[in-house]
């Protein structure tokens, strides 16, 4: 199997956008939920990832119906499960940044639509989120990464996961100022401070039981996300999981590139003033994808094979994101550019 040699034809933009869009659309279960599987399980950070792809693509009564997936499964906790096969849930243990990560996808939405009168009839939703998600704070400013099926808190942290919680707070004190709630907006800078006070000291407060450094995604999500970096070393790990002509691996060790991974690392770039890298990221990964563009999940390159040969929702939810950033197609592209100065003073 051979990729093609397709490239990014910055004047087929909308084409591609259109393209993607109606993918996540026809993947929509009749109950609001995105599958990100043939089998139609899915986690809600996917499922949100694709929301926020229909609304790149315009498809707000699409991107609408799975806000409300997930405002009617939410837990009397706050929380939502880990995984579910459409409403049913499949795995019932409970991940932090899942908790978080509604405010990004709310956020994203009013900005596109302005539709407060929606923003107001989530906003209960987000703040149970938020009570739930300071249930797995730790001292040291960092949130657990899980909490198992018997209740059970995590007792490792994740870079990742911790800067996708980082991110979603800093929507969350947006989100907050729109719904003019000064005492939200306070706590979410003092969990954002909590955070960046953790990552200050990495090797003591994360990765505690299992050195998760091979994964690329803890290379790029703090810069992503507007946490402190030193760019030297971000660029010392670039090289690492960059294969030219293809993007970036998974895996440090393993010949397997994946577009999610590759569009959020271009992401990253754009953010730090990379733009034309990051739209070169774009383009090569963009041949890892089928007649009609819609991406794979990745590509072997050494047996050179699409592996899985799998399509997920949320992959194309992740390109989607990034095209916005780049071509600012919508009122929200710079959701991901943008940090909140206060952030650098706390």
């Amino acid at each position: 199997m051979k990729l093609t040699n397709k490239k990014l034809q910055e004047d087929k933009i909308e084409e591609l956008v259109i393209s993607l869009g109606d993918f996540i659309l026809s993947k929509q279960a009749p109950d609001g939920s995105i599958p990100s599987n043939e089998d139609g399980t899915h986690d809600p950070w996917d499922h949100l990832e694709a929301v926020m792809g229909l609304i790149v693509a315009k498809q707000y009564k699409g991107a609408q119906l799975g806000i409300n997936w997930i405002l009617t499964n939410q837990n009397s906790d706050g929380s939502w499960y880990n995984t579910y096969k459409y409403s049913n849930p499949i795995h019932k243990n409970k991940q932090s940044n899942h908790a978080a990560y509604l405010a990004t996808a709310a956020h994203y939405y009013f900005l596109v639509t302005g539709d407060h009168d929606y923003l107001a009839e989530i906003y209960p939703a987000l703040k149970k989120g938020y009570s739930f998600l300071l249930s797995m704070h730790s001292s040291s400013g960092a949130f657990a990464w899980n909490i198992d099926e018997q209740g059970v808190l995590a007792s490792d942290y994740l870079i990742t996961g911790n800067s996708s919680i980082f991110k979603s707070l800093e929507s969350l004190f947006h989100i907050a100022g729109f719904m003019l709630d000064e005492s939200l907006q306070k706590q979410c800078m003092a969990s954002m401070a909590g955070i960046r006070e953790a990552f200050k000291d990495l090797k003591n407060n994360f990765d505690l039981t299992l050195d998760r450094s091979r994964f690329s995604m803890d290379f790029y999500y703090p810069t992503l996300c507007g946490l402190p970096f030193d760019e030297k070393v971000f660029f010392a790990a670039f090289d690492n999981f960059y294969e030219p002509g293809l993007g970036i691996k998974c895996v440090s060790e393993e010949p397997w590139v994946t577009v999610a991974e590759t569009c959020e690392c271009a992401l990253a770039l754009s953010k730090i003033g990379y733009r034309e890298k990051a739209k070169n990221l774009l383009s090569e990964v963009l041949k890892v994808s089928d007649g009609e563009n819609i991406p794979y999940m990745g590509w072997q390159y050494k047996e050179e094979i699409f592996w899985p040969e799998e399509q997920p929702t949320w992959t194309a939810g992740a390109m989607l994101l990034l095209i916005d950033a780049l071509y600012e197609l919508t009122p929200a592209a710079g959701i991901f550019m943008d940090s909140l100065s206060f952030a650098d003073t706390q």
